[in-house]
């Protein structure tokens, strides 16, 4: 039987850490970015990207988004999957509509108000950025 010394002594983490979050390759097709955002969302609501993973979301840095509401990044990285999901992934609404909510919930929450919520997610460089990135993709 494996004990925690044994897998440390090995280099490899114990895999009954629920913490440790393994490097996931992100996914090629559209069908299968819904559930993988939908599984990388904590479980308070929130979502924690790596700046490459924002890149891969976005096709541009989190360093590019400059919102005047909050410069919190876990806050902005929920903002923008949030927004990638309602614009981008609009078919596949049944499948992501709830933890949106939970999203926007929580966002609410940290944020004060709803209405600093909706100027977050309609401030020019979250809601453009993704729609100037889906008009990029039509072109590539």
């Amino acid at each position: 039987m494996a004990s925690i010394s044994d897998d440390d002594e090995a280099g490899d983490k114990p895999s009954f850490l629920p913490f440790v979050r393994k490097k996931d390759t992100w996914p090629s097709s559209d069908q299968d970015i819904v559930p993988h955002l939908i599984n990388l969302q904590k479980f308070d609501g929130l979502w924690i990207l790596s700046d490459e993973e924002i890149q891969k979301l976005c096709k541009k840095p989190l360093s590019s988004f400059h919102p005047d509401t909050s410069t919190d990044p876990i806050v902005l990285t929920s903002a923008l999957v949030i927004a990638v999901l309602e614009t981008k992934f609009v078919l596949f609404k049944p499948m992501w509509s709830f933890i949106v909510n939970k999203g926007r919930k929580r966002l609410t929450e940290l944020l004060g108000d709803t209405q600093k919520l909706e100027q977050l997610m309609e401030s020019e460089n979250v809601s453009n950025s993704i729609q100037l990135t889906e008009i990029n993709d039509l072109f590539s």
